[in-house]
């Protein structure tokens, strides 16, 4: 085998496993090619669905809180009408014709002695000159009705919005069935 034979063979077999790299190469880049559409595909897949999860928590969370918002202004509302009411029921019971006899009776059962009787300035005005005989009347007591009593270092405190606040709060669920239907 000549010169010329040896470099055609040479030649021949480099050009020959130049084209199997050549194919080899092309093969593995179909390979990596159709790994990576199919690793994209299975990704975007992924996403698409944690995406779906998300937007649909944000969305239930969005609704949660609608209902709560909504739910608070028609419980914020509802008191507001029973402290309506309580003030209303309030101004009656210190219109009505028995109040005065009420206080009065409050005082004679729990003042005492040497008792200080503090009204509301209204009732000051209306009742002060009508009160038991021994009453000392303090200064005005920042009540809407009723009485507080001071002896020494103790207060007691008949004052009628706090009264109609507690048996307000002690019948709310009474209350709200009736008036709302709750």
């Amino acid at each position: 085998m000549g010169k010329a034979e040896l470099v055609a063979k040479i030649l021949s077999d480099g050009q020959a496993r130049a084209a199997a790299i050549q194919a080899e190469c092309d093969r593995r880049r179909v390979e990596v090619e159709s790994w990576a559409r199919a690793e994209l595909a299975r990704l975007e897949a992924e996403a698409g669905e944690r995406l779906s999860r998300e937007t649909g928590a944000v969305l239930e969370r969005a609704r949660s809180t609608a209902r709560l918002q909504r739910r608070a202004r028609i419980l914020a509302a509802k008191w507001a009408v029973l402290d309506k009411i309580a003030e209303a029921a309030r101004q009656q019971a210190v219109s009505a014709a028995w109040y005065p006899e009420l206080v009065r009776g409050i005082i004679r059962r729990h003042a005492g002695d040497g008792a200080e009787v503090r009204l509301s300035p209204g009732d000051t005005e209306k009742l002060g000159s009508s009160l038991p005989p021994d009453t000392r009347l303090g200064e005005p007591a920042r009540i809407g009705g009723g009485v507080v009593i001071r002896r020494g270092r103790e207060e007691l405190s008949f004052a009628l919005g706090d009264t109609i606040a507690a048996l307000r709060d002690r019948f709310v669920t009474e209350l709200s069935r009736t008036l709302f239907g709750d």
